[in-house]
């Protein structure tokens, strides 16, 4: 990635932001920030998929989908499907949902620690049996997650701030790229779920390659496949698999309601420098 790519990115990215910046601006802010010392990690992906498809390595819009996709999937990746599975830069750990015994039900809800599972859930999450078995949309996820103290407690994996397994996961990931300007969608095979996200790139002939980047943020991975010729962004959005509930993750996604509350709570200072902390560590630690 040349400097000239490089130094456009951190322009588009780095839009003013307030002190307390949203939860999407502030991770614009974050990708901005950490765009000179992160891009070394990504070059070589990035320049074989622009190597094998053609597509315009020195184009900065280019880069930046490609850069900023990336680090959005490390800050919120996990590595594997076992309770208190943590991974990527953030370390949310995974918890398994809807079996018998759930797991969930022995987190212990902070500053109070009591059991998650005695606590009857308010509106708009009522209908629930308590705090434990709440599917974790994205507006109670991502709020959690930029938390000033740790929220939760489990005897095996100490406090964290947020947790979810597949669908979870892939709900938050979905809707923070959507608040950022992305057409993503969740796609269900059997019981698990990943992320597709639509993204075309200007190849060196100056024709565009429309891309579906499958994002998986249970297993730690991303892969750029080129979309057919012609292929229209509705239909492809409906295309989500087979899952029995994947339209309803879906719904909860894109939801004006979970996203009006992404862009309605502010990151305090604590999130911020936990966080920006973690990211320094981890990219400190892959060089």
């Amino acid at each position: 990635m040349g400097r000239h790519a490089l130094t456009t990115i951190i322009c588009l990215l780095a839009a003013p932001v307030a002190a307390r910046a949203s939860i999407p601006a502030f991770f614009r802010e974050l990708a901005a920030e950490f765009a000179v010392e992160y891009a070394p990690l990504q070059e070589r992906a990035y320049t074989e998929l622009c190597a094998r498809y053609g597509i315009d390595i020195d184009d900065p819009a280019n880069a930046e989908v490609h850069l900023q996709l990336a680090f959005l999937h490390d800050l919120l990746t996990c590595v594997s499907a076992d309770d208190c599975a943590r991974g990527g830069i953030l370390e949310i750990p995974y918890f398994w949902h809807w079996i018998e015994p759930n797991p969930r039900h022995a987190i212990v809800a902070l500053p109070d620690s009591t059991l998650l599972a005695d606590h009857r859930p308010a509106a708009p999450y009522d209908r629930y049996a308590s705090r434990a078995d709440i599917d974790r949309v994205p507006a109670l996820y991502l709020t959690d997650l930029v938390s000033e103290q740790p929220r939760y407690h489990h005897p095996e994996c100490e406090t964290f701030f947020t947790f979810g397994w597949c669908s979870e996961r892939e709900m938050a990931f979905v809707a923070l790229a959507t608040a950022l300007g992305f057409s993503a969608k969740i796609v269900q095979f059997g019981i698990h779920t990943h992320t597709e996200v639509w993204v075309p790139l200007r190849r060196v002939d100056g024709t565009t390659m429309d891309f579906a980047v499958r994002i998986d943020n249970t297993f730690d991975t991303i892969t750029w496949l080129p979309l057919p010729a012609g292929k229209a962004r509705p239909q492809w959005l409906g295309e989500e698999g087979e899952g029995a509930r994947v339209h309803w993750y879906n719904q909860q996604a894109r939801s004006p309601r979970q996203l009006e509350v992404l862009r309605g709570t502010a990151v305090g200072p604590r999130a911020r420098e936990r966080i920006r902390t973690l990211v320094r560590a981890a990219i400190r630690s892959a060089r």
